[in-house]
């Protein structure tokens, strides 16, 4: 004999076969933005062919919701998470080892609701030929 369960949502109760329990709740708004509706994505890469500066992968937005970085690169690259005034204020900060590194050819750092960030997120590494992926939602 099989037996067949009937989901129903009625006035934000679920009913499971004859019993009802409370409906999940929406996810929860950060800064008094709604994470369930996304009005704009943008993506793109980062590229540079010269290793001695870091380059800025996202500009500081803050209508940030949600970002995607994704190292495309042969070589690992540090990510790091701060606004600077240009790249060669950045280099003294920004660098090899530190902050978030991404391995080579997929290594990926997501920005969202539980670590949002809106700054601008710079990357540096060893290696000349940098290229990195991003996404981004507002």
């Amino acid at each position: 004999m099989k037996k067949i369960l009937i989901f129903t949502l009625l006035s934000g109760m679920l009913v499971l076969g004859g019993c009802a329990i409370p409906a999940p709740k929406q996810e929860q708004s950060l800064k008094g933005a709604d994470f369930n509706q996304v009005e704009t994505v943008t993506s793109g890469q980062a590229t540079t062919t010269n290793s001695a500066l870091p380059i800025i992968v996202l500009n500081h937005n803050a209508s940030r919701k949600y970002a995607k970085i994704i190292n495309d690169s042969a070589t690992a690259i540090y990510l790091y998470l701060g606004n600077f005034a240009s790249a060669s204020a950045a280099s003294t900060t920004v660098g090899v080892n530190k902050g978030i590194r991404l391995n080579a050819t997929g290594g990926e750092y997501v920005i969202g609701p539980d670590n949002l960030w809106q700054g601008e997120c710079w990357a540096s590494s060893t290696a000349s030929g940098l290229n990195i992926s991003y996404s981004e939602m507002q």
